[in-house]
């Protein structure tokens, strides 16, 4: 089991770090400011929810299983489900996201999430330098870990875009067997962003209306930039995905055009062949009464007729300009 908390109250300079048993006494405090931290899926931290913060059976249910993101409203809390970047899976090829529940109350935020987090961590490290943020309230908490969270798309966007343009460079070479495989990686990786964006933007957008429950006007433009940076990483997660795209498409016109030119060449030799064969055919017959058969120059001329015959073509295929 591992559960963190903090709390600040008013008037204690203090950053406290209260048990599992002293979390009641501090959430019923009109003074306190506490934030719980979950990284497992277990027996006690299903009571903490259940019991501590006396959370809906439905919605604990919600926290423990995978979900797309959402914005639930219910008394006396927000529920927001979320997606970051795995820390450990954020190569454009190798793409996966975490998922962050956070729970935002007047005085309290939640959250639940895998073993690594880098929001969490980050704030963690940050209020306990300072636990000034804390002092401000819970919606500034909860804005500091979704900002992170949010800004941990755009280095990975900017990759996607480095590795899109070196992949361009590599559709013309002619010995990238892995060009194909690599345009598809890149195709799901994009997929999923996008696939968590449609929602995630949606929440972002929520945030940022006056009259969200336990957001305070003063905070509002606090999310309304969170929003605006979002909507600036999935506009560019879209400009990428035409980009891969496009790279695909141009991916297949080359192939197309390599086939082309390897059934134009195969082409070329059979119709040079084709004459040579048909002479080849008819003084390979086993007639007894073929003249040639018994004139003394008769193998070098034929010789020398296949190769009039295949210069000739020759000659023609070039002026035609077809190789």
């Amino acid at each position: 089991m591992t559960i963190r908390a903090w709390a600040v109250r008013e008037g204690d300079e203090r950053l406290l770090e209260p048990t599992t048993d002293e979390l009641r006494a501090l959430l019923d405090d009109p003074a306190a400011v506490v934030w719980v931290d979950l990284d497992e899926n277990g027996t006690e931290e299903e009571r903490l929810l259940t019991d501590v913060f006396s959370f809906r059976h439905l919605v604990v249910e919600d926290v423990f299983e995978e979900a797309l993101p959402k914005i639930d409203e219910h008394p006396g809390y927000l529920y927001l489900i979320l997606h970051g970047v795995h820390p450990r899976y954020q190569k454009p090829h190798d793409l996966r996201t975490y998922e962050l529940d956070l729970f935002l109350g007047e005085r309290f935020v939640l959250t639940h999430h895998p073993a690594i987090s880098p929001a969490v961590q980050h704030v963690r490290d940050r209020i306990r330098r300072d636990p000034t943020l804390m002092r401000k309230g819970a919606a500034y908490v909860a804005h500091a870990l979704i900002d992170h969270l949010v800004d941990a798309y755009v280095p990975l966007m900017e990759e996607f875009e480095r590795v899109v343009d070196r992949l361009e460079a590599d559709i013309y070479l002619p010995k990238r067997p892995d060009v194909l495989e690599r345009i598809m990686d890149l195709k799901g990786s994009l997929q999923k962003i996008r696939r968590v964006g449609i929602h995630q933007r949606d929440i972002l957008r929520r945030l940022r209306t006056p009259g969200v429950p336990n957001v305070p006007a003063e905070a509002l433009p606090f999310f309304a930039d969170i929003h605006d940076h979002f909507v600036r990483v999935f506009d560019l997660a879209d400009s990428v995905r035409d980009m891969v795209q496009a790279n695909l498409d141009a991916f297949v016109s080359v192939q197309s055009y390599r086939m082309n030119e390897i059934v134009k060449v195969l082409t070329l030799i059979s119709t040079l062949m084709l004459p040579l064969h048909l002479i080849a055919g008819i003084y390979g017959m086993n007639f007894e009464h073929m003249p040639e058969l018994g004139w003394k120059y008769g193998y070098p001329a034929v010789l020398v007729l296949m190769a009039v015959i295949a210069g000739s073509l020759l000659v023609l295929f070039r002026r035609r300009g077809w190789f």
